[in-house]
C-alpha cells in the first residue's frame, strides 16, 4: 500500500464540497466520460489499497471504515452498497474492516467507526462518523459527484445489470431452490419460516405472498369467491379481483369471511406492490375496517 501520494484535506480535517474548482481547467467538460472496468462494490485492504487509489483518478471512491466490534457498521455498510448499485458506476464503494487494515486506518487517522470518506483524485475527503440513514448519505453522495466533476474526476464504473441489483440474501437461496423444483408447499413453509425469523423481510413476505396465490390458482373452486379474486389477479385485473375481495369484507355474513378477504387483499397487495390499484383498494380496507 503506497498512501504517500494521497494528498490531504484541509487543516481541519474536512473539505467544502460546495467549493468551486481551483482552476478553470479542471472546470472544463471532458470530451467524453470514461466507462471503467472495475468492479462497483470493492473490499479493501492493505494489498489493494494501490488500485483503490488509482480508480479514484478516474472514478470518485467512497470508503467506508469499519470494525465488527461496532453495531453500527453493518447498517452504515449496507445503505453504502445500495447506494453504490442506486448510482450505478457514478461512484465506487470501498469496504475496509480496520482490524483487518491496520495501516489504512492509521493513514486516514480514524477515530471512531464507521467512518466515511470520499477519494477523488487520490486527495481524502471526510464525509462523516457513525450511523446515518441511506436518505442522510444520498445527498453527501450527490455533492461527492459534483465536487469530482468539478475537480475533472468524470468517469463512471462500467456496470452491468447483475451489478446494480441487489444480492440475493442466503436465507432466501433455500426457499427459491424449492419453488424452482416445482415444491410449492415446501417452498411456503421455507418462506414462513423466513418471515419468522425475520418480520421486517419484506421481500421475503411478498415471495411467500406470491408462492401462495399460485398454489391456490393450481386448483380454483369456481364457486368460491376468493378463488375467484385469485383468478381475476392473475388474469391482470387486480382492480376486479381488489373489488371482489372489498364487497367480501364489507358483505360477508361472519367475521371469519370479512377477515378471510382482508387477509387474502393483503397477500395480493404484497404480489401487486404500490400500484395505484393498491392504493385505491387499501384507503377503502381502512374505511372498512374502522366501520
Amino acid at each position: 500500500m503506497n498512501t504517500d501520494d494521497m494528498r490531504a484535506a484541509d487543516s481541519h480535517g474536512a473539505v467544502d464540497l460546495s467549493a468551486g474548482p481551483a482552476s478553470a481547467a479542471s472546470a472544463a467538460a471532458p470530451e467524453a466520460v470514461a466507462a471503467l472496468d472495475a468492479p462497483l462494490i470493492v473490499v479493501g485492504d492493505e494489498v489493494n489499497f494501490d488500485e483503490v487509489m488509482s480508480v479514484s483518478q478516474t472514478v470518485p471512491v467512497v470508503i467506508a471504515m469499519w470494525s465488527g466490534r461496532s453495531l453500527e457498521s453493518k447498517p452504515v455498510l449496507a445503505a453504502l452498497e445500495e447506494l453504490a448499485r442506486d448510482f450505478a458506476g457514478a461512484f465506487q464503494f470501498v469496504k475496509i474492516d480496520i482490524e483487518a487494515a491496520p495501516q489504512i486506518a492509521r493513514a486516514f487517522q480514524v477515530q471512531a467507526v464507521p467512518s466515511v470518506v470520499a477519494l477523488i483524485g487520490g486527495r481524502p475527503i471526510p464525509l462523516f462518523q457513525g450511523s446515518a440513514s441511506k436518505e442522510q448519505m444520498r445527498p453527501l453522495i450527490d455533492e461527492v459527484t459534483k465536487a469530482a466533476a468539478q475537480m475533472g474526476v468524470t468517469g463512471r464504473i462500467a456496470v452491468s445489470a447483475e451489478q446494480t441489483s441487489a444480492p440475493t440474501p442466503n436465507e432466501h437461496l433455500a426457499p427459491l431452490a424449492l419453488e424452482a423444483d416445482g415444491d410449492l408447499e415446501g417452498a411456503m413453509r421455507a418462506w414462513e419460516r423466513v418471515v419468522e425469523l425475520n418480520p421486517r423481510d419484506g421481500a421475503a413476505k411478498t415471495h411467500l405472498a406470491r408462492v401462495r396465490l399460485e398454489a391456490r390458482t393450481a386448483s380454483l373452486d369456481g364457486a368460491d369467491p376468493m378463488a375467484r379474486a385469485d383468478l381475476l389477479f392473475s388474469e391482470g385485473d387486480a382492480e376486479a379481483a381488489f373489488s371482489l375481495l372489498l364487497d367480501l369484507v364489507e358483505q360477508g355474513q361472519t367475521p371469519e369471511d370479512k377477515d378471510g378477504a382482508r387477509l387474502r387483499l393483503l397477500d395480493l397487495f404484497a404480489v401487486a406492490g404500490n400500484t395505484p390499484e393498491v392504493m385505491k383498494a387499501r384507503m377503502r380496507l381502512s374505511t372498512l375496517v374502522l366501520i
